[in-house]
């Protein structure tokens, strides 16, 4: 059977298939929200993820789709509803999906609480992990920004028609603006330029822990990594006891009509892309 006949015969399972970039994703979002037309697999990945969504693209199957972690790069929140815009990845307007785990009263009333730990000591913990993860997020922030400087606008492959011979391969690349601007890029990566781009990024994750949105910027996976043991202290470890936890908040959150907003958007839009209500 070849990819084709794959992704035709995968998108008559559920009237909506989406692909997640793990277990955890598909564990939580399946039981957050209870929706028998929405089938879903696991990717393994990010670029995994977005090159099955592509190839669905290409053979015009319509009711396949991706969700992906944001993690530094720019969500397309603001399009998830629009008409004109025809959006097969969502990505997530906060930093990971374990972000929307980080609910104290979810994780306080939950079952898998086995720890017996109030809302308030949740809290207090999450915001103490965030706070020693501070300086690796600036870290990675500023890490992101020189990525984005140098591959940004890295050259696309060819097309055949562009490249018949060795010397059209050369020329390509050649005049490419990357390649055009690459010594002068280099160039400009000095140590005051580091040392500025490092600042930037912790006076940012500063604001961050301030204001309390790093329950969205921060990495979810590792603040809810560093309580999952002390709360659910009767799970297992590591995967399995994650997956237990999550699924214990997602049905918290939809029993209590407490599912985050972006999440219950997400199952809207990912329903009127394929007309349900």
């Amino acid at each position: 059977m070849n990819r084709a006949t794959n992704l035709s015969s995968l998108s008559l399972i559920n009237k909506i298939v989406v692909w997640v970039e793990d277990e955890l994703s598909r564990a939580y979002l399946k039981e957050l929200w209870d929706d028998g037309e929405i089938g879903f697999l696991v990717s393994g990945g990010g670029e995994s993820l977005l090159a099955v969504v592509h190839a669905a693209q290409q053979q015009r199957i319509g009711n396949i789709f991706g969700v992906r972690d944001r993690d530094f790069r720019e969500s397309n929140y603001a399009k998830w509803t629009d008409p004109t815009r025809n959006v097969k990845v969502f990505t997530l307007p906060a930093h990971e999906i374990e972000n929307y785990l980080l609910d104290s009263d979810a994780l306080a009333a939950c079952p898998e609480n086995t720890g017996k730990r109030t809302q308030t000591e949740i809290g207090a913990s999450m915001q103490g992990h965030a706070e020693v993860l501070m300086p690796w997020m600036a870290c990675r922030r500023a890490i992101q920004k020189l990525r984005d400087l140098f591959i940004a606008d890295f050259p696309a492959h060819p097309t055949i028609q562009q490249v018949e011979n060795q010397q059209d391969a050369e020329n390509y690349i050649l005049n490419t603006y990357w390649y055009q601007q690459l010594s002068e890029r280099v160039a400009s990566v000095t140590r005051s330029h580091v040392d500025s781009l490092v600042q930037s990024a912790h006076t940012k994750m500063q604001e961050y822990l301030n204001s309390g949105e790093w329950r969205v910027e921060f990495s979810g996976k590792e603040i809810f990594k560093g309580i999952r043991g002390w709360v659910h202290t009767a799970g297992g470890k590591g995967l399995s006891a994650d997956v237990e936890l999550a699924q214990s908040i997602a049905a918290w959150q939809r029993d209590k009509r407490r599912v985050p907003p972006h999440l219950n958007n997400l199952r809207s839009a990912l329903r009127a892309k394929v007309g349900l209500p």
